[in-house]
């Protein structure tokens, strides 16, 4: 598996659960400390996606929503779709008004 496919799983799995060690991201994706160490630095400099607690646990930030189904199952066009209307609802209530009488 190439790295980056483990950073993906790895913040899927952030997202599911919100905390993991560091010990069972070693288990989960078979890693060796400098893998590991490499995969953190991605995580929480590279993405800023998580935080280190006492040097124990990677902890998912308020910058990634949790989800409760793996993301690989989520459609692009449903994920695009959600996108669009939170922001048009945020951006302009108008224009839902409008969708809303077509």
């Amino acid at each position: 598996m190439n790295f980056y496919s483990v950073v993906d799983q790895a913040i899927t799995l952030l997202r599911q659960r919100g905390r993991v060690t560091y010990r069972a991201l070693k288990r989960q994706f078979a890693l060796d400390d400098d893998a590991l160490e490499d995969l953190k630095e991605e995580l929480m400099y590279g993405q800023r996606l998580a935080a280190d607690e006492d040097g124990r646990v990677l902890v998912r930030t308020g910058d990634m929503p949790m989800v409760t189904e793996p993301h690989a199952s989520l459609r692009t066009s449903e994920t695009l779709f959600v996108h669009t209307r939170k922001y048009a609802q945020k951006s302009s209530p108008d224009l839902m008004d409008i969708s809303r009488s077509s």
